[in-house]
């Protein structure tokens, strides 16, 4: 997953510079989408951060992750978030946990329909995120 980030003054830390937090929200949300990616659904269990640099809010970002691990109901997640000369500004690994089919039903994620609750007549139709726009 890449993406292209602009930053706005209004999500500003120090003068002139991004909110260390939406660096953070940059890192999981790009987590999160290699999960949507792949048709599931999951939380974040944990996530590490390591930031190398301040970003300026001059300059677009660019933000990449990358499954590394997938064991049983977990994902493990790389993500970076760089300028668009690919100097570092800070990484992340995610550990997402899978939800289950009725996790996804009770927070509205999967059909109604199913009240065999193992999720088996529930279609998976690809890419969509929490709310259903993505």
């Amino acid at each position: 997953m890449t993406a292209v980030y602009v930053p706005q003054e209004r999500h500003q830390g120090w003068p002139r510079v991004l909110h260390g937090g939406i660096v953070a929200t940059l890192l999981d949300e790009a987590a999160a989408y290699v999960a949507y990616a792949r048709g599931q659904h999951a939380a974040t269990a944990r996530l590490t951060i390591r930031y190398t640099r301040p970003a300026s809010l001059d300059q677009p970002l660019r933000v990449r992750a990358t499954l590394v691990r997938d064991a049983r109901r977990m994902l493990t997640i790389e993500s970076r978030v760089t300028t668009l000369d690919g100097d570092d500004i800070a990484a992340a690994e995610a550990v997402l946990l899978l939800l289950t089919p009725k996790q996804e039903r009770d927070y509205g994620l999967a059909d109604d329909h199913d009240d065999t609750g193992d999720g088996a007549d529930q279609e998976n139709t690809g890419f969509q995120g929490r709310d259903g726009n993505r």
